[in-house]
């Protein structure tokens, strides 16, 4: 069940999971992280976050390289929609999806206010637009 639900799930997850459905260690305990990280290890499952990079998801400083933009702009795109990522564990660390073609271009907004800028500069030098 642990091999199951760690292609969706942190450890942390799948302890409350495992609770919630009234199951309970060897022991009749309540499970938490550390006994589903020990589990994985005794049965040598593959962690979250090789699975998620055996999918082809990518770290933050893969998709600032490959985009051009700064680590914490992609940090930004992922807050705003514009990337879509998976935690891979209970701190919140994630793996990206490969971006799309479509995403917007560094500076972007900065260009088209510096070109308005322009435009405006010359219409008031009497220069053609």
């Amino acid at each position: 069940e642990i091999d199951r639900l760690l292609d969706h799930h942190t450890e942390r997850e799948i302890a409350m999971i495992f609770n919630q459905n009234g199951w309970r260690s060897g022991t009749g305990k309540l499970f938490h992280r550390g006994i589903i990280v020990r589990l994985r290890r005794a049965y040598h499952l593959k962690d979250r976050f090789t699975r998620l990079r055996a999918l082809g998801m990518l770290t933050e400083q893969e998709i600032a390289a490959l985009t051009g933009i700064a680590a914490a702009s992609v940090k930004a795109w992922r807050y705003r929609g514009l990337l879509s990522a998976h935690r891979y564990n209970d701190r919140g660390d994630c793996l990206f999806e490969a971006p799309a073609d479509d995403l917007p271009r560094k500076n972007a907004r900065k260009r088209s206010y510096l070109q308005k800028q322009q435009t405006i500069h010359d219409c008031n030098r009497g220069g053609a637009v």
